[in-house]
């Protein structure tokens, strides 16, 4: 009997070494492919900002910004629950019922845009108004996006999704500095910065009918079913569809202040300095969460730590952008300047601020992951709204005094990132209340 629990424990260490190692080459293949995609981007970012000017960035900015408030309610998140059914019938009804939503979306969208274009009188979006006519289309775009995107993690396809990142972000670059050089204006740089999501959309498709286990994809799904799953997860488009508008308003609220108070070029210096910080980030906090949400999922049904989890995840991601950060937050300046030309040199102020923030949220990301796992989609939902209304407070300065763009940032910097820290402690209590409730009933079990 000794011998055999000993084989049994034993046994169960390599299944836990193997699952291990699994993860680590899971984040390394995602990691390459979003650090080359970016790579591509910021190698070819000082030809583009020569090519436009601050003006331009500033336009695509503030139209970016207002496509980002309906990016997040495109599905109202029923993409994010793709990953979570056991089984794949259920999956594809998820999947369908988002493309559902989306054209819902789309068609709500095209309504607002023409009234919006019949009775609105001298806007600051008048250099790329009549793009907005594509928003219903992109939006449809984005939902094939985010469902196939999805539909790559359930089936732990990293290689390929790192692949398509590679090649939508070369395309992408290339098409902006073709623009730039034949016509560098406001409107081409908003029109080929709009192709990069139906790229994504296309190719992720085309790896998915790659499939040979399947005949097409998305697969069909009854009614029915799509119905039930619309109950089943209730709980995305209740809480995490108003998070992730929240969040969205959230970070689109200093550029859009900019560029009403302070005009184009303000707006344009602090589209470079959050796309120089915030994309790296925003692909490196995904490809972290690609790989580190399932590996939550099975850690709690296995009965392990998660709140170990959760740390090494966040102290790993502190340790890789502690040093490129802190760089730019004391001689942010001098290297905009350096990289981006000398019209840039406001740009590296404002990252000097915006890097506090980029550090706060790139540690927060492993927590955030949890956040569906822990039963925290109400709280955080809360946090969002509280999170919001304080920035808001920190950027309405500007109502009440005449002052340079950079005091608003830097209190919205300061305000995000305290707001991030006690979001993250609270994460971490949570986290070990449910370990300790779900190692009780592994016990059992």
């Amino acid at each position: 009997m000794q011998i055999a629990a000993t084989l049994n424990r034993f046994g169960r260490q390599i299944v836990e070494v193997s699952l291990r190692r699994q993860f680590f080459r899971n984040v390394a293949v995602v990691l390459t492919g979003a650090a080359l995609a970016q790579l591509i981007t910021v190698a070819l970012s000082p030809v583009i900002s020569r090519l436009f000017s601050p003006a331009a960035f500033g336009a695509l900015g503030t139209f970016m910004a207002l496509l980002g408030l309906i990016g997040p309610i495109a599905t109202l998140t029923y993409s994010a629950a793709i990953v979570l059914p056991k089984h794949d019938e259920e999956s594809a009804a998820v999947v369908w019922l988002s493309l559902l939503i989306s054209a819902v979306v789309s068609i709500i969208s095209l309504v607002a845009i023409v009234l919006f274009d019949t009775y609105s009188t001298g806007n600051w979006l008048e250099s790329v108004q009549s793009l907005l006519y594509l928003v219903p289309l992109v939006i449809v775009f984005e939902a094939v996006f985010q469902v196939a995107q999805q539909c790559m993690i359930r089936e732990r396809r990293y290689r390929q999704t790192a692949q398509i990142s590679i090649i939508q972000a070369a395309v992408s670059s290339a098409a902006k500095i073709g623009a730039g050089i034949f016509s560098p204006s406001s409107f081409s740089l908003v029109l080929v910065s709009l192709l990069a999501v139906p790229i994504n959309a296309v190719l992720l498709g085309l790896a998915l009918n790659s499939n040979s286990s399947r005949s097409w994809w998305p697969a069909p799904a009854p009614l029915k079913a799509i119905s039930a799953t619309a109950i089943r997860y209730l709980d995305f488009p209740l809480y995490r569809a108003p998070q992730s508008l929240i969040s969205a308003v959230s970070l689109s609220l200093p550029l859009l202040i900019l560029a009403y108070f302070h005009g184009p070029a303000a707006a344009g210096f602090f589209t470079l300095s959050n796309s120089v910080l915030g994309s790296p980030t925003q692909l490196l906090t995904k490809a972290i969460n690609d790989v580190f949400f399932p590996r939550l999922v099975d850690a709690s049904h296995k009965g392990e730590q998660t709140k170990l989890l959760i740390l090494k995840a966040a102290g790993a991601l502190g340790a890789v952008s502690i040093i490129p950060l802190g760089a730019v937050a004391l001689a942010g300046p001098f290297l905009f300047q350096l990289v981006f030309g000398a019209r840039w040199l406001e740009a590296g102020e404002y990252s000097q601020w915006l890097s506090l923030l980029t550090f706060t949220t790139l540690v927060l990301r492993s927590g955030l992951s949890a956040v569906p796992i822990l039963n925290m989609q109400g709280t955080y939902l809360i946090f969002e709204i509280a999170s919001t209304i304080l920035k808001l407070g920190s950027l309405s300065i500007t109502l009440f005094a005449d002052l340079p763009p950079i005091v608003p940032i830097a209190l919205f910097a300061i305000t995000g990132s305290v707001t991030n820290a006690l979001f993250f402690w609270y994460v971490i209590i949570k986290s070990e209340q449910f370990d300790k409730g779900n190692s009780h009933v592994a016990i059992a079990q």
